[in-house]
């Protein structure tokens, strides 16, 4: 079944089998995960499975496209293609961290249409929930979401890109993948994780950092409302802070990369960096946006600290990306 790729897990796999020969089985009488790869190799060498190609390569590289594409969310590639000897199944294993199965899932289906949810686990024992959610293809990809970083071994984006840039031209054979979605809809996930990020009431009464953003994108329509660049990291200004807050710049470096313009960049990075501590210095801003740039960063924090109001009407975030859509699209 698995080699035929009707199962794709191989728990659910040896259920599966025990319920097709009707023998109640003890634990110990299942075959080990190791043993049924080894089983899985033996197949494939001897031809059963010969119409099926298997490139590791290709199989990691479409793995790191997805979890480019769903840059919001922690993912890390897992399973034999991490570990470097996929079995005779075209199949990718990609963890994805978030507690909200429904959130991910919306985010996966809609970056990759016709992906599937095949089960989703919350053990009564109150343990980790997990979720399993197929994406479709010539190389099917199956994305674990759980509250819970996976177990090693593990590949973040970052690890996966530098192993595969070693191995020949990464970004030159990304090119000749397919691209799926468009850099807006990641922009949109990467605004929508501010939902869950609640700011100090100290400094916001307005609580909630999308809230925050919306308003602060508001703002700057008014004052500059043709300019993308100065509309998106208003949007995006607190993004970071959806992922940690230790090393905030860092996060936000990972996440806006390839995805925004280097003047975008240099704003969010600043707006993050002074964030609700005591004012900079002429020269303190500088260093950290250039002088081309100041005027910018001074409108930002200006019309940042007039964004801190409590029920006050926004643009929805759907308005919001369509106002950036329709920039980009006159722009070019």
């Amino acid at each position: 079944m698995l080699a035929e790729g009707r199962e794709h897990d191989f728990t659910d796999a040896k259920r599966r089998a025990a319920r097709i020969l009707g023998i109640r089985f003890a634990a110990d009488d299942f075959p080990s995960t190791r043993e049924i790869r080894d089983a899985l190799d033996r197949w494939t060498r001897l031809g059963a499975n010969a119409s099926q190609t298997i490139d590791a390569r290709q199989m990691s590289l479409n793995a790191l496209r997805l979890m480019r594409s769903l840059r919001p969310f922690p993912t890390w590639l897992v399973g034999t293609v991490a570990e470097g000897s996929p079995i005779g199944i075209l199949e990718t294993e990609v963890w994805l961290q978030h507690a909200d199965f429904r959130q991910a899932l919306h985010a996966i289906t809609r970056s990759f249409p016709g992906s599937i949810a095949i089960d989703a686990i919350d053990p009564a024992s109150g343990g980790d929930r997990r979720g399993t959610i197929l994406v479709p293809g010539e190389i099917i990809i199956k994305i674990t979401v759980s509250a819970l970083p996976p177990r090693p071994p593990a590949l973040d984006v970052g690890n996966l890109s530098t192993m595969l840039d070693e191995q020949g031209s990464l970004e030159a054979e990304l090119v000749g993948l397919t691209a799926v979605g468009d850099r807006f809809e990641i922009i949109e996930d990467l605004a929508l994780s501010l939902e869950n990020v609640r700011l100090d009431r100290k400094f916001h009464p307005e609580k909630e950092a999308l809230f925050h953003a919306l308003q602060l994108f508001d703002q700057v329509r008014l004052h500059a409302p043709f300019d993308e660049e100065l509309l998106t990291a208003a949007l995006l200004h607190d993004v970071g802070r959806a992922r940690s807050d230790d090393e905030i710049a860092i996060e936000t470096r990972v996440l806006l990369k390839d995805l925004v313009t280097q003047r975008t960049m240099k704003l969010v990075l600043a707006m993050e960096l002074i964030g609700d501590g005591p004012a900079p210095s002429h020269h303190q801003k500088s260093a950290l946006v250039g002088e081309e740039n100041l005027d910018d960063l001074n409108l930002l924090l200006e019309l940042d600290r007039l964004s801190r109001q409590p029920g006050i009407a926004t643009l929805s975030l759907e308005e919001a990306i369509m106002t950036l859509r329709q920039l980009d699209a006159e722009n070019f």
